[in-house]
């Protein structure tokens, strides 16, 4: 599962009044060093995030939230993509835009779990930095302050939104936890390399 546009302030810029969670796909899923084809994630943006890998099968309500410390955290990447031209959806409203893409996200889109960050817990994780560098030019596009979500934060948006439905998550699962980098729109033959501070590097390349 993903969970989208967690910030207060990022849910004000774009005209959400809340998260907007979305499912992803188990064949979408990447290793830490690939190489995707560019005719595979048309009119894509890259945003780095972090994800929480659930430890058992659970129902999301909020006995789960006291198990949060019992979840692996990972560096992720999330290429959000779609079949679709932009301008195709432009008569649509952001808030359907962005479900548009979320619902073309097991044809269009990619997710790539990094490293493990050990001991999350008592790391002050949203101080982490995150470099990017594509095609040998370097970028800190990072977000700060309340534009930065924590992620135990975004697992609480995402349980207070499914509370009250009979739904779970399974052993396994992984839950995006919101963009953590300005969307970069990835081009034809880039070469990607993606550090968060003291973490191995994500490598991509689009071919």
């Amino acid at each position: 599962m993903e969970n989208r546009a967690v910030a207060k302030e990022v849910q004000k810029e774009e005209g959400f009044d809340g998260p907007v969670p979305g499912k992803i796909f188990k064949e979408t899923l990447l290793p830490s060093n690939c190489s995707i084809k560019y005719s595979e994630i048309p009119h894509s943006n890259l945003e780095c995030e972090y994800a929480f890998e659930i430890d058992q099968d659970l129902k999301i309500d909020g006995e789960l939230l006291n198990k949060i410390n019992n979840f692996k955290l990972y560096t992720a990447i999330d290429i959000t993509s779609s079949r679709y031209l932009q301008s195709s959806k432009n008569k649509f409203d952001k808030l359907v835009q962005m479900y548009l893409g979320i619902s073309d996200h097991g044809n269009g889109g990619k997710i790539i779990i990094g490293e493990e960050i050990r001991n999350w817990q008592t790391t002050d994780i949203n101080k982490i930095k995150i470099k990017l560098k594509i095609n040998d030019k370097v970028t800190e596009p990072y977000f700060t302050g309340t534009k930065r979500i924590d992620p135990r934060d975004s697992l609480k948006a995402f349980v207070n939104e499914f509370k009250d439905k009979n739904i779970s998550f399974k052993k396994g699962d992984y839950l995006l936890c919101g963009s953590l980098t300005q969307p970069y729109k990835i081009n034809m033959k880039d070469k990607i390399i993606v550090t968060y501070e003291n973490l191995r590097d994500i490598n991509i390349k689009i071919l």
